[in-house]
């Protein structure tokens, strides 16, 4: 509790309840030296005299001083230093026992820690958690008694540091906008208003990760479905930090990159007046009006024939033809239906008609059912075969990796809203294009990782890949002035700074492009770095830096 600080006279035993006896019960045992950690040559209390005279006048308002252990190897490191306090030892009066030690040793630090001069000791490195910016590596904890005389005292070799938040994965192909860096955590919470900090170390708040960079994809614009070239972002740099931030990950996935080899058709005069596009030797057919699945099917009628009944005959309402069917009549009569060839010229709702003479002849009505949707079918041929058969019209892709090829549709005669015109409209019935073929000259992964940080540094943000006209953006780099990556033609990912990882740059291209197949992905935000001191809301600091102190000192929130 203090010894008093006036009156007299000073009675012995009092000195005894604020220090502990002695073994001799002599006030010249209480001529102190002691080291502890950095804290050399340590005094009972300061003004206490260490050799020479003393006098109990010397004693007064002095305390007892209590040094938190966060400086030797094999001393724990529990949530605060308010824990360590409590924490038992073996019973041995002021010994210490990797948790604290009382300058003297000749009694236990008391429950009650009013009026003592508990001092935490820091003279090792301490790293954080990760996660939440508020996490601390080292916390002084709440519960301690009003009255209480609390500093924190860094050591030479002292070094508290936040956790290094991780960079965002680079953009690729299946997510586009490149991630973003998570939050460095910080170095020091004090919750115990009038703290003292007086650093002969190293206070550092972790950095927050870089962000990714972003994705780019551009069509070259040629011919429709021209060349197509993509280029992945990277990685954003790892924060500055203990445990240190890991860099993000590369854009990953293949770029290929696709070459136009020539556009092939035979003469228009192959098609004039077709009924059937099988003459067709290079080039694209469209099957139009294929009918791709059906409805309002007539209802179950028990005169109908059980069976299984293949390619029946029928009539349609419309202007179809070619379509084959397979139904199936269950015991009760009711009728299901497989398309078995979709057909050509259909339209919805057309209603196709069985007579029940195809289905038995057991005396039903004839069955009925509508069309319920159509699809246009592309058929790709390539010297007289046939090379793939799709129902989108999307690009058809032979083959895989360097050397393969992809077949798209080409026009000579204009695009019409995005859509290439036919060579030949037989409408409703053929559509016919020319076939471009492309060859994948090149195929990478594009973008590079993010370098992870060290513990008083951010890592550098990964290089974006560069492919022709696409060009991925660069990652940022981490917290605490890490330089960002190289984006393809120079979109480069920020640079970390003393507030955050950098921002991740957009994917960017150059030259004329498609707009069908144009995708450009967005560089991620750098996480936010943690604090080098942290204080709950509305408490008083008292800092004395005599070293290092990285990052903002008054942010609020500890945990």
């Amino acid at each position: 509790m203090a010894v008093k600080a006036s009156g007299n006279p000073l009675a012995f035993s009092e000195i005894e309840t604020e220090f502990g006896q002695n073994n001799d019960r002599d006030l010249g045992e209480y001529r102190v030296s002691q080291t502890v950690g950095a804290l050399s040559n340590q005094p009972l209390d300061t003004g206490i005299p260490q050799s020479s005279t003393i006098k109990f006048s010397e004693f007064y308002s002095k305390r007892l001083n209590v040094i938190i252990d966060y400086h030797t190897s094999n001393a724990n490191n529990p949530d605060d230093a308010k824990t360590k306090y409590g924490q038992a030892n073996d019973g041995t009066t002021g010994e210490s026992e990797g948790f604290w030690t009382v300058i003297g040793g000749f009694k236990n630090p008391p429950t009650n820690t009013s009026g003592t001069k508990t001092r935490i000791h820091v003279n090792k490195t301490i790293g954080s958690s990760k996660g939440n910016v508020t996490h601390c590596a080292v916390r002084t904890g709440t519960s301690w008694n009003s009255g209480t005389v609390l500093s924190v005292e860094v050591g030479s070799s002292g070094k508290i540091v936040g956790a290094g938040g991780t960079g965002g994965s680079g953009g690729t192909s299946s997510s586009k906008n490149g991630g973003n860096g998570t939050s460095g955590t910080s170095a020091l919470g004090i919750q115990y208003s009038g703290t003292s900090i007086i650093n002969n170390g190293s206070i550092i708040a972790g950095g927050g990760g870089g962000g990714g960079g972003g994705y780019r994809k551009v069509e070259k614009e040629e011919n429709w479905g021209g060349p197509v070239y993509a280029a992945n972002g990277g990685g954003g740099g790892g924060g500055q930090g203990i445990p240190n931030g890991v860099g993000g990950a590369q854009g990953g996935g293949v770029v290929e990159t696709y070459v136009e080899k020539g556009v092939f058709s035979d003469s228009d005069t192959t098609y004039n007046n077709a009924n059937s596009p099988t003459g067709i030797t290079n080039g694209i057919y469209r099957v139009m009006g294929s009918i791709a699945s059906v409805d309002s099917i007539s209802a179950a009628n028990g005169s109908r024939t059980a069976g299984t009944y293949t390619n029946v005959s029928y009539s349609a309402q419309g202007s179809g033809t070619g379509a084959t069917f397979n139904i199936t009549v269950n015991g009760s009569g009711a009728a299901s239906i497989t398309i078995s060839n979709s057909g050509k010229g259909y339209v919805v709702n057309n209603t196709i008609t069985v007579a029940d003479s195809q289905l038995g002849g057991g005396g039903a009505p004839s069955l009925t059912f509508d069309v319920a949707s159509i699809s246009d079918e592309f058929t790709f041929r390539r010297s007289g075969s046939t090379v793939g058969t799709n129902l989108d019209g999307d690009p058809l892709v032979v083959g895989s990796g360097v050397g393969s090829k992809r077949y798209v549709r080409a026009s000579t005669t204009g695009v019409t809203g995005g859509v290439p015109n036919a060579q030949v409209d037989n409408s409703p019935t053929y559509q016919v294009w020319q076939i471009s073929e492309q060859e994948i000259e090149e195929v990478n992964a594009g973008g590079n990782a993010g370098n992870s940080s060290t513990n008083t540094a951010g890592g550098s943000g990964g290089n974006g890949g560069e492919n022709n006209q696409a060009h991925g953006g660069g990652g940022g780099g981490g917290g605490f002035a890490a330089s960002g990556g190289e984006g393809g033609n120079n979109n480069d990912g920020g640079n970390g700074t003393s507030s955050s990882g950098g921002n991740g740059a957009d994917g960017t291209h150059t030259g004329s492009i498609e707009s069908e197949n144009n995708v450009q992905g967005e560089g991620g935000t750098g996480g936010g770095n943690g604090a080098a001191i942290r204080r709950t809301s509305g408490i008083t600091v008292n800092i004395t830096n005599n070293a290092t102190i990285t990052g903002v000192t008054d942010a609020t929130g500890v945990s």
